[in-house]
């Protein structure tokens, strides 16, 4: 896809504008998870190089670059159900011995508890939390729009408890709220993907699921199974339940 790009602007390319586009039509697995400025510096290029290189043959983002670079390495016989199969396998080991009680305390004793859900199958995983925890009467409040947001994020107390449920972990609307939570010194606990995110690193409490690509189509868009999220629900539920009976609650 990127190598029909150039092909069709070669002519508008300058000497050094070719250069940067030959290391990255030769690296692109080493490109794929790199952002522009980190391209540049490794392929010795300025970063205006590359800038006005990307613009001219039509690409106007570094999301929709690395989009094109997935499209060139996957295609429709990729699509491997194996795939999911090793995502929830290795999701359940990873969730089956989590067992908290710092943060189930800190559930149990909480003023409030909030959850925010940054896509809608996050949201729906936000409303499978409320919907349980009613069964251990503790009151889960969502927050669903940007009213909704502004306001918990002017509320939240040092006694409240902050859930928020992503994918990537790099959601900024997300990072903005649980700065201002820590701000308060209020309790944040996350769910998203596999890896050292930046969620994680401002978290008091996490968990994680695997969700690999299985699919890019010719668009570049690409599909991650995310219903391992409400694995980890049941997981929440099942422990939570332990610890407060463990308490001598039921």
């Amino acid at each position: 896809m990127i190598e029909k790009l150039i092909k069709s602007n070669y002519d508008k390319l300058n000497t050094r504008e070719e250069s940067f586009l030959f290391y990255l039509t030769l690296n692109k697995n080493l490109c794929k998870s790199k952002s522009l400025e980190e391209i540049a510096k490794a392929s010795k290029s300025d970063l205006k190089d590359c800038k006005s290189a990307l613009e001219k043959i039509g690409i106007t983002s570094e999301l929709e670059l690395q989009r094109l670079i997935r499209v060139g390495q996957f295609n429709s016989e990729q699509l491997d159900v194996n795939k999911l199969i090793f995502d929830i396998e290795d999701t359940i080991n990873l969730s089956k011995n989590f067992y908290n009680e710092d943060l189930f305390e800190d559930i149990r004793r909480a003023d409030r508890v909030f959850a925010y859900g940054t896509g809608n199958i996050q949201k729906s995983v936000c409303r499978e939390l409320k919907r349980i925890f009613i069964f251990m009467d503790r009151p889960v409040f969502l927050i669903e729009g940007q009213d909704e947001l502004e306001a918990v994020e002017n509320i939240l107390t040092s006694r409240d408890v902050l859930i928020i449920v992503s994918l990537s972990g790099e959601n900024k609307l997300a990072l903005n709220l649980i700065e201002k939570a820590k701000n308060q010194d209020t309790k944040v606990f996350t769910i998203s993907r596999k890896g050292y995110n930046s969620m994680v690193k401002v978290s008091d409490y996490y968990m994680q699921y695997f969700s690999n690509i299985l699919f890019v189509d010719d668009k570049g868009i690409d599909i991650s199974p995310l219903t391992h999220m409400f694995l980890l629900v049941d997981f929440i539920f099942i422990n939570y339940y332990k610890y407060i009976e463990s308490l001598g609650y039921k």
